[in-house]
């Protein structure tokens, strides 16, 4: 009996002390969110972005990479833009680049998979519980 009672002890010791060891802070980064403005008129689906309504919006920015350095500053500045109507929502995007289109990379793949090339992603938690989630992507 007093063996059991040791290796549960053991036990318990052994998977208790590395999650007490864990303060959660490694990946926690504040919430950051944008409003979506709503649009009174039409826009024109062509890249452009010039309909006053674009400019009414409020740009998201700041963002962090995934790749290569995981949570660190962007290197290269990205305007990211939401408007919405009873009939959809709207996603308006200019991303920079210092080398202008010499540094954009696109690669063709099949659905699904890894371009390993720049990316806008966007990523909606349509149930707002923080669990499942709607992802739209896009490379040049």
């Amino acid at each position: 009996m007093a063996s059991r009672l040791s290796w549960l002890c053991l036990f318990t010791f052994a998977t208790v002390a590395p999650v007490q060891a864990q303060d959660g802070s490694a990946h926690v980064r504040p919430p950051r969110g944008v409003r979506a403005a709503a649009l009174d008129g039409q826009i024109t689906l062509d890249g452009r972005l010039d309909e006053p309504a674009w400019a009414l919006a409020e740009a998201a920015t700041g963002f962090i990479q995934q790749q290569p350095k995981e949570g660190e500053p962007a290197t290269q500045r990205s305007e990211v833009r939401f408007l919405f109507n009873h009939d959809a929502l709207y996603v308006g995007a200019r991303l920079y680049d210092d080398r202008g289109g010499a540094g954009v990379v696109s690669r063709l793949v099949r659905r699904d998979g890894s371009a390993n090339a720049d990316e806008l992603t966007i990523t909606l938690d349509t149930f707002h519980d923080h669990l499942g989630q709607t992802v739209f992507k896009i490379n040049p």
